[in-house]
């Protein structure tokens, strides 16, 4: 992160505050998160706008990486026109990331940061007034009072754009994170997707069916997700989301146009990947390593998803499909614990909540790492864990199993997944803990 104003204050750069540099490397977010952004901009969306660069470090070159604009007072100025709406960001997720309604303002507080001081100084309210209305208002009122109070055409279009790229770490995907709500002075919320550099993989870290499981005419991979699971469950709302979704299929997800995209953008910095100092290995498929097989494996993805969102969207079934577990085979093999002891998780904790699940927390000790694999096994002594939920990323602390059923005991245990020269590469577990499903 660059921050134009630490040193000098009020200094800006093109009028930018700050800004992100993403090692792309190591996902292939290089391409997918630069062309999403491409896309989501022409759509009206609002996005962070990206570029490509190099970075040098005292003379030492440190590769290439996707610029990527912060979404802060500079961002809502130039998207809404001013500094007086509210902004909040989950990061990792945690209570009320999904929107659910919780019993307090402050409950809040876990999982939406403030970003602004005047969002700081508001408190959550706004945000619990939010999640309380989408499970109060009626289906009869609900299409009026969305449009009044979200941006939900921006909201429909990016639901549809992340499901069609396999952009999955986001509220609309497995993990309900990295995203932002602005929320205008006139009480309209928008949404502004952050972070999206997992598009394109199939079966990342052995542990996320996109094609399989994420059903492009049922936009709804996991529950609970207040939010769309009243637009899915809403006919009106659903044919609009997938007028959207076949509309943006053909517009910007032809193999054949998506295959010169990644081809061009290859050729452009195909001399400057030479001399990247990082390996060219996607993480989330660790078995894809070097930049043609990268680009390879990109043109794949996009084939294989237009002739399945093609036909889910011609012949959508009458009910959402069954998500299947954390799992599935793919290029590479599954992530697994490892011999990495230095970011080994600690302290893991493990709680049963009637009604939501078993709420997982652990200290995370890794830097970097590409993500957090939560493992699990049913019996009071059993050892044979098995992949359960995938978290990409850095930083995350927490995760609810949602897929429990009593009465039994279950065990957890928790490992980071992180790049090395050779692929990834797993660290060694944490102590396991043993919760009791009643």
């Amino acid at each position: 992160l660059i921050r134009f104003n630490r040193f000098v204050k009020g200094q800006r750069l093109l009028g930018l505050r700050r800004l992100a540099l993403d090692n792309g490397v190591q996902f292939g977010s290089l391409f997918s998160e630069r062309l999403l952004s491409e896309i989501l901009t022409a759509e009206g969306v609002v996005t962070a706008r990206t570029a490509w660069a190099t970075l040098s470090l005292n003379g030492a070159n440190r590769g290439v990486y996707v610029m990527v604009e912060r979404v802060d007072e500079s961002f809502i100025a130039h998207r809404f026109g001013d500094t007086l709406g509210l902004l909040y960001k989950v990061h990792t997720g945690g209570p009320g990331a999904d929107l659910q309604p919780l019993t307090s303002a402050e409950s809040y507080a876990a999982a939406f940061s403030p970003e602004t001081d005047l969002t700081e100084t508001t408190g959550h309210a706004p945000l619990h007034t939010l999640c309380q209305k989408l499970g109060e208002i009626s289906d009869d009122e609900l299409p009026t009072w969305l449009e009044q109070h979200l941006d939900l055409q921006g909201f429909l279009r990016f639901t549809a754009v992340a499901l069609l790229a396999g952009a999955f770490d986001q509220y609309t995907g497995w993990n309900p994170h990295n995203y932002y709500l602005h929320r205008a002075p006139g009480g309209r919320w928008t949404y502004v997707p952050w972070d999206l550099d997992v598009g394109f993989a199939d079966n990342a870290f052995g542990c996320i069916p996109v094609i399989d499981a994420w059903n492009v005419a049922w936009p709804l991979p996991r529950t609970p997700r207040p939010l769309l699971q009243r637009i899915v469950t809403h006919p009106k709302l659903l044919a609009r989301y997938r007028a959207e979704a076949n509309r943006l299929l053909e517009a910007w997800f032809r193999p054949t146009a998506l295959a010169t995209w990644f081809d061009q953008a290859h050729a452009l910095l195909k001399d400057d990947l030479a001399a990247d100092p990082f390996p060219a290995v996607r993480v989330t498929n660790p078995g894809v390593v070097g930049w043609p097989a990268i680009v390879a494996d990109l043109k794949a993805f996009t084939v294989t998803r237009y002739s399945r969102a093609r036909s889910e969207l011609d012949a959508p079934k009458q009910t959402a499909p069954h998500t299947p577990k954390c799992g599935g085979s793919g290029p590479g093999k599954a992530p697994s614990p490892g011999t990495l002891t230095a970011p080994q998780p600690t302290q893991l904790q493990g709680t049963y909540v009637p009604g939501k699940g078993v709420a997982l927390t652990w200290v995370d000790n890794a830097t970097g790492e590409a993500g957090t694999i939560v493992q699990r096994c049913a019996g009071a002594m059993c050892a044979d864990f098995q992949n359960h939920i995938g978290l990409p990323g850095d930083a995350h602390t927490s995760a609810t199993d949602t897929k429990v059923q009593g009465p039994q005991t279950l065990r957890y245990r928790v490992f980071a997944w992180l790049p090395t020269p050779q692929g990834g590469a797993g660290s060694l577990p944490s102590t396991a803990v043993s919760v009791q499903v009643p």
